[in-house]
């Protein structure tokens, strides 16, 4: 059955008078590839900056591996350190490749040595040492992105988190971000959730889709299975691309 990374009871979140999210149930099982769908502004990544704690749901609880999710200092520190967030537009320092790929490992008090050494390895992982020297401002938005998922597989979290990771590429790097997501998944064991508008990359990535519709979960199951007989209509139709986003 495999373990629950994430379970969702109840969340609801607000701004003002307007709710942007109302989940009843969600569960996350460890080890897969999740895809999240749904048209602009149905909560796709309110619900990623929830689960990664960079937001506070107005209602309803959230465990992850077994323990509520907190907002106490010191467990929201040791929580947030298991999982990776990855936002489309990826951030790059004013620094060398490498320097950027270190960054995270110092603030977990790594000695520069082992750091570097971690650093060197993960970029390795992504086909990027090569140009550990460069500076990172020069990089391609491809090449970014792959920096972007060393700077989060160095860390070793329990899972990644994607918003829109390959949005405005060409399909050259599409296909390399996608197979390293893959390897990631794969070979490392760790479990990935992806907000993507690309049908097709939600159909050729992820074992389980969750399609949200105006703040609310529609449906969530196999992803070929909800592709090709979705249970609720609403989800027949966004995958039929009758529900414009």
């Amino acid at each position: 059955m495999g373990t629950e990374i994430f379970t969702i009871n109840n969340v609801v979140k607000r701004y003002g008078d307007k709710e942007i999210l109302n989940i009843k149930s969600l569960n996350i099982k460890e080890g897969k590839i999740y895809t999240v769908l749904g048209p602009n502004g149905s909560g796709k990544s309110t619900l990623l900056r929830i689960l990664n704690l960079l937001d506070r749901p107005s209602a309803g609880e959230i465990s992850f591996l077994g323990q509520l999710l907190s907002f106490e200092k010191g467990l929201m520190l040791e929580q947030q350190r298991q999982m990776v967030l990855v936002t489309q537009r990826t951030v790059m320092f004013s620094t060398t490749v490498l320097a950027n790929v270190m960054y995270g490992l110092k603030w977990r008090k790594l000695g520069r040595a082992q750091a570097r050494e971690k650093a060197m390895e993960a970029l390795r992982w992504v086909g990027m040492e090569e140009i550990a020297q460069r500076h990172a401002c020069t990089l391609s938005g491809g090449e970014a992105q792959r920096v972007a998922l060393a700077r989060a597989i160095v860390l070793r979290p329990r899972v990644i988190m994607l918003d829109e990771p390959t949005v405005s590429m060409d399909p050259h790097s599409v296909a390399l971000i996608e197979e390293l997501i893959r390897r990631v998944n794969r070979d490392l064991g760790l479990t990935i959730i992806i907000v993507t508008h690309n049908l097709f990359q939600a159909r050729r990535l992820s074992d389980e889709s969750i399609f949200l519709y105006e703040g609310h979960l529609i449906e969530q199951g196999i992803t070929e299975k909800m592709f090709t007989g979705a249970a609720d209509s609403r989800t027949r139709q966004f995958v039929a691309g009758e529900i414009v986003y």
